[in-house]
């Protein structure tokens, strides 16, 4: 098995570029052994770089526990991540996760989660969102960034483009019908903000409101619950 023990390694250099400027790089450190199955079920190409110490797994490259302590960013890491290539995958024509301003980073990892659990290819994120490649977005979302569709920083005028191909713009919101009345279809669902909701200029572009009735005291939601729940409603069968 190969392994790395000097921080004068040019495959470990490359390795804290790729987590310090995630975004510059056209690949991603994906932490855990939940992650590290998932990618292989889903067969996605990757190198494994494990913890000195870890039980072997075929073709993984070692690393010290001084180097190894430098590239991930976990208190209690796993021993395990992967390096896995990045793909830029064209929309299809199916229901599209209109994510506006998005900020926490586990809301938007579990959404994203969320989407792909639920056949839910595409996703537009507003700007002001957090980015997909912040390390707790990549740890929550358990590597499901692989296999979605995504397309960071829209504008209004974006999702203007999708209103012309026939999309409707459905709202997630406090008040309006209950979402048990939507049918799937050519939808583009918009989660809002956690603390300020969805902004006037996407509200004005919205078909319909719809929101999930609730019977406790609770005012509201958390976006990752909600956007989750709607999803899974409306699921294609």
């Amino acid at each position: 098995m190969n392994k790395i023990t000097s921080a004068q390694n040019q495959q470990f250099k490359e390795l804290k570029r790729i987590l310090h400027q995630p975004s510059k790089s056209s690949f991603v450190l994906l932490e855990g052994y939940r992650a590290y199955e998932q990618l292989k079920e889903d067969g996605f190409p990757m190198e494994v770089f494990l913890e000195e110490g870890q039980e072997p797994i075929e073709g993984a490259t070692m690393l010290s526990k001084k180097l190894f302590k430098e590239l991930v960013v976990t208190e209690n890491p796993q021993g395990i991540f992967c390096k896995v290539e990045k793909r830029e995958k064209p929309f299809d024509k199916g229901m599209i996760l209109l994510l506006d301003g998005i900020q926490d980073p586990g809301n938007l990892g579990t959404l994203l989660r969320s989407a792909h659990a639920f056949g839910v290819n595409n996703v537009l994120l507003m700007k002001g969102s957090c980015s997909i490649y912040n390390d707790k977005v990549l740890r929550s979302s358990m590597g499901a960034i692989m296999n979605l569709s995504i397309h960071e920083k829209a504008g209004v005028e974006e999702v203007e483009k999708y209103l012309e191909e026939g999309y409707r713009l459905i709202c997630a919101e406090m008040q309006g019908k209950s979402y048990k009345e939507l049918e799937p279809g050519k939808l583009m669902l918009c989660i809002g903000n956690e603390a300020n909701g969805i902004r006037q200029e996407i509200k004005e572009l919205c078909t319909q409101e719809y929101t999930i009735p609730m019977k406790g005291t609770q005012e509201s939601l958390n976006a990752a619950i909600a956007g989750s729940i709607f999803m899974a409603h409306l699921q294609e069968e």
